[in-house]
């Protein structure tokens, strides 16, 4: 059942092997330190308080999401920086209900709450 499913990833998580998807060998001299991370509401094709006072470019979705965390942010929008050409997260720190009493439509954008 589902219950000795979850056993099963949780002893694999536990045991830290990272699998080569080409061999289905473990990698060998790699540890995994497993993070819990907070769920994020995804809202695509919205923004709150559109604008970037606090921006990282050229930076994925798990590196903003990391960013925010240890900078204490309450989240940020990802696309197209409007000072440059690459991907960026602007970062928010307005409280999560004001930004969701806030939502502008923004094509392009997530954001990320």
């Amino acid at each position: 059942g589902i219950g000795q499913q979850t056993g099963a990833i949780r002893r694999h998580q536990v045991a830290g092997k990272v699998v080569n998807p080409a061999t289905a060998e473990p990698v060998a001299n790699v540890e995994v330190v497993l993070k819990a991370l907070p769920s994020w509401i995804k809202l695509e094709g919205k923004d709150a308080f559109p604008g970037c006072a606090i921006e990282t470019q050229g930076a994925t979705v798990r590196a903003c999401m990391n960013e925010a965390i240890q900078m204490n942010y309450t989240g940020f929008s990802y696309g197209l920086s409007p000072s440059g050409g690459s991907l960026a997260c602007c970062f928010k720190t307005s409280d999560v209900e004001q930004m969701l009493a806030s939502l502008v439509d923004n094509a392009g954008f997530t954001l990320y709450l």
